[in-house]
């Protein structure tokens, strides 16, 4: 999802610039680094998100760096799915040819949340529009007067059925994906995504870095369980959750990863790092939760972590496919690293998720495949990804 066009913004990126998850994610961590105070009330302080786009792709694309126009949803204000500042929302959308012509990714690009009517009116004319990963169905008056509108979840279904329209429904392969708040946005719309097809068409979800945990930083807070509790009770995140988990803990709670990958129903590989750098950074060791400087080397490196420092990262953070400090993987700049230690195992898998093989996968491009799958999504049904050598799994 997109903010409406003005004059003064910047023209639609192209699918080749798909990597620039990576620029934003460091900028929200940065943002938010900033903005949290070292008192105890830096929880419930605003969480800055940086530019976060909802990508929409078949799944076969030029090799060329074409660009992509924005489409803004048709009758958004009418179905009452629109942007915080009441704009329309709006998506990329690039057609597949030959083999990928019924095979379709939507990508939700990651960008954080905004937890209070102060950082929900800075972040209004940004990309990834609604701040509560498409979870929200509320408005609130905003200090100017004016309405903001958290109209998250009307944006997903709104945008979803028009692609249904626009060939979505005729798909043979479609997968849902997405970083950080875009793979917890991936988890929150799996279920919904999955039953939008009937039994015949292989329709999956894959989210990536969405896992956030719910988990005491080292001074004994749980930033995470603070934010999110904020962006629940503005936003009026409800619907989405699953109902057996509301039947037995509150909103907030059911939320987190944890508690969603418990009711969905698709068939889901959950792709996340054991050191994932975003949390190590801003969840397990935030700014204020230590004596001066003295995790600041690690965070930034954990090569530069202690034994000490190590141990406590290693007691807190666990779930994992790859074991490298990074925050999201499959639309990294680090990609280019992790195929050489933990892609060979992941990208099968990931091949087996789509239907591609069954068992096993071998060699046959290399490395350069994968950044022609990293900078244009997806190239002839995402062969490209798959054709590096795999190690034999059971998932």
């Amino acid at each position: 999802m997109e903010w409406r066009p003005r004059p003064t913004d910047t023209p639609a990126r192209p699918p080749s610039s798909a990597t620039h998850c990576g620029a934003s994610e460091m900028a929200a961590s940065s943002e938010l680094r900033s903005m949290l105070p070292s008192s105890r009330r830096r929880g419930r302080r605003a969480v800055a998100a940086a530019s976060f786009l909802m990508l929409l792709l078949l799944a076969a694309v030029a090799h060329g760096a074409e660009l992509v126009e924005l489409t803004l949803l048709t009758g958004a204000q009418e179905k009452g799915a629109v942007c915080l500042d009441g704009t329309p929302p709006g998506y990329h959308l690039q057609r597949g040819f030959g083999s990928g012509t019924h095979s379709w990714l939507i990508y939700l690009q990651g960008g954080a949340w905004c937890d209070s009517i102060e950082s929900c009116s800075f972040r209004k004319t940004t990309k990834y529009c609604d701040g509560a990963s498409f979870a929200g169905d509320a408005e609130a008056q905003d200090k100017d007067g004016s309405t903001l509108y958290f109209r998250g979840l009307r944006i997903w279904d709104a945008v979803v059925d028009e692609l249904m329209e626009k060939g979505l429904a005729s798909a043979q392969q479609a997968l849902l994906s997405g970083c950080s708040a875009g793979g917890l946005a991936t988890l929150l719309h799996c279920n919904d995504f999955y039953a939008r097809f009937p039994k015949e068409v292989s329709a999956k979800c894959l989210p990536d870095a969405g896992f956030f945990l719910n988990i005491e930083d080292l001074s004994g807070e749980r930033l995470m369980l603070s934010i999110f509790n904020e962006v629940v009770q503005l936003q009026n995140v409800r619907e989405v959750l699953p109902k057996d988990c509301l039947a037995k803990k509150n909103r907030t709670e059911c939320f987190f990863a944890a508690e969603l990958v418990k009711s969905i129903d698709a068939p889901t590989l959950i792709v996340n790092s054991a050191y994932d750098s975003w949390q190590i950074q801003n969840v397990l060791v935030p700014t204020g939760s230590y004596p001066a400087n003295s995790w600041s080397s690690c965070k930034a490196d954990i090569r530069n972590c202690s034994p000490t420092q190590s141990q406590v990262l290693n007691g807190r953070l666990g779930l994992s496919i790859c074991s490298i400090f990074f925050h999201f993987s499959l639309f990294s700049l680090l990609f280019s690293v992790m195929e050489k230690v933990c892609i060979p195992s992941l990208c099968c898998r990931v091949q087996e998720q789509v239907g591609r093989r069954r068992r096993g996968c071998h060699r046959q491009k290399g490395l350069g495949a994968v950044h022609r799958f990293m900078l244009h999504p997806l190239s002839n049904t995402i062969q490209h990804l798959m054709e590096l050598t795999c190690l034999p799994s059971t998932w």
